[in-house]
């Protein structure tokens, strides 16, 4: 988060538009700290939400069945790209 936190600064619609691209294929969730804790929020975190957030999932659950298709290994490499531009968009240096 504190990687992060000047870039949602400067563009605060930056998680508005990662939820609307990735929002329909990906599960999301994160944690917060309270009192020491580590407490899990489901959904995509809002710039509000950014200070305090401690770690961010963003997920897609596959069925075992999905492994014995023939686009398996592309549709792997597309959840990294997927994943890569959530850390880019994030975290990262353009």
């Amino acid at each position: 988060a504190l990687v992060a936190h000047p870039r949602i600064e400067k563009n605060p619609k930056l998680l508005a538009n990662l939820k609307k691209k990735l929002g329909r294929k990906y599960e999301s969730y994160w944690y917060s700290t309270v009192k020491g804790e580590w407490t899990k929020n489901s959904g995509w975190p809002r710039n509000e939400d950014w200070p305090k957030l401690r770690a961010w999932v963003v997920r897609k659950k596959l069925s075992p069945a999905a492994a014995t298709r023939a686009s398996f290994s592309s549709d792997i490499a597309k959840m990294f790209r997927d994943a890569f531009l959530v850390l880019r968009s994030v975290s990262l240096d353009n």
